[in-house]
């Protein structure tokens, strides 16, 4: 689950949020709010909001809602 939710993010969104030894595209840095380094960030919320973010988005932002198009189910 770890190797699948790691692909998940650097195809989904690491070219936003960045990741380990990745910087975020540079197209990113324009947007406004600039999407934060999530190895960061998310040590501010529970794993409960970080989950609500993930599957309903932030509206007026970049971030997509993805509870739409994945499924919760482990691969």
């Amino acid at each position: 689950m770890i190797a699948a939710g790691a692909g998940e993010y650097k195809s989904k969104c690491e070219h936003c949020h960045g990741g380990v030894d990745a910087s975020r595209a540079g197209w990113a840095e324009t947007m406004r709010p600039i999407p934060p380094a999530l190895a960061h960030a998310a040590q501010r919320w529970s794993i409960g909001e970080a989950h609500w973010i993930v599957r309903h988005g932030v509206k007026m932002s970049g971030m997509p809602a993805f509870g739409p198009t994945h499924d919760e189910a482990p691969r």
